[in-house]
This record gives structure tokens, C-alpha cells and sequence, in this order.
């Protein structure tokens, strides 16, 4: 086992670091306030010098400083770069659980579309069985447009905003003065 001085490694100053002798590669370096474990070796993808960082010290003792040593160097040692191997798992989505999480703009209007016909039928079903006080004149008018407008686009309201011009249906009507058909 590789012997340590930890009252060395607290003496160190920013810039400066201690290699341990039975782990070629292993260094503990200082920065103004920290002490962090790396692994120096060269990259068999590239042939440049590469850094991989382990652990902080005092939190990452010199035994597990050692194991993780160990584990990058026999990725190293298996050709491959440790360091962008870490990158890559980094970048890479986390799984399948994850990506579910982020709904498109399209699920999102979808959601919306079913929410907007939940809420303009509700209106006409609820006063129908006396459940409501009849609502005025425009509020039915405006659930009536809002059903027809989302019954249209068969419930894609991406398709309220898109047309051929690039300004969207809705534009496209308002601009024609609500006369002609979208």
C-alpha cells in the first residue's frame, strides 16, 4: 500500500501537488482552499496529456483515492480515455424515466386542446341538467367557437396557429376580417 502524508497534503500551497509513488499518476493538487485527488495519463485516443478528477480530500482517503485509481487506469489500460468516457455518460440522457418527464410543445397543445373541450362542453352538459345557472348568450357563443375551432384541427391546436403562410389560422381569419372560412 502507498504510504501518505497528510500533514504534507494540508501544507501544500495552491499549484503544488504530491504524487503518491505506488500509483503512477495519482496526485493529490491544491488549489487556494482544496485538495483534489487526479489521475494524469495519456490519452490512448489522442496521445495528449489528459486529467481526470477523483475525489476531494480529506473527504476521499487514500484507499479509495487508490481504488478509483485503479478502476480509470484499467479503462485507460483497455484503451480508451477515462475522461471522455465520464464526459459522454454526462451528456447522455439519463434513461427512459427521464426523457418521459419533458413533454413537446405538440403534447403540450394536445393537453391543452383536451382541457379547452373539457371546459367548453362542460358549459352546455352542466346547464342541460340543471347542475348550472344558464350562462349569458356569449358565454355559450364563445364554448361553441372554441369546440368547432378544436372539432376543426381534430384537436391539434399546433394547427390553430400553422398555415401555409407561416402566420397561422387564426391570423389568417382576424386578417380577412372573420368573413371567409379558414
Amino acid at each position: 500500500m502507498a504510504t501518505f502524508d497528510a500533514r504534507a497534503a494540508k501544507q501544500l500551497l495552491a499549484g503544488q501537488h504530491l504524487t503518491v509513488n505506488d500509483a503512477p499518476g495519482l496526485r493529490l493538487e491544491a488549489t487556494g482552499s482544496t485538495r483534489t485527488w487526479a489521475y494524469r495519463y495519456k490519452s490512448p485516443i489522442s496521445g495528449l496529456m489528459k486529467q481526470l478528477k477523483l475525489g476531494a480530500w480529506p473527504e476521499m482517503g487514500l484507499a479509495q483515492a487508490v481504488a478509483a485509481w485503479i478502476d480509470a487506469k484499467a479503462v485507460r489500460d483497455a484503451g480508451r480515455c477515462p475522461a471522455t468516457e465520464r464526459r459522454a455518460a454526462r451528456a447522455a440522457p439519463v434513461g427512459p424515466a427521464k426523457a418521459a418527464e419533458v413533454l413537446t410543445v405538440q403534447q403540450l397543445l394536445s393537453l391543452l386542446a383536451y382541457f379547452v373541450i373539457v371546459a367548453a362542453g362542460a358549459v352546455p352538459v352542466l346547464t342541460l341538467f340543471g347542475a348550472a345557472p344558464c350562462p349569458g348568450w356569449h358565454r355559450v357563443l364563445l364554448d361553441a367557437v372554441l369546440c368547432l375551432a378544436v372539432f376543426a384541427v381534430r384537436g391539434n391546436l399546433m394547427e390553430l396557429f400553422r398555415s401555409t403562410s407561416g402566420d397561422g389560422r387564426v391570423a389568417d381569419f382576424l386578417r380577412r376580417g372573420g368573413s371567409s372560412q379558414c
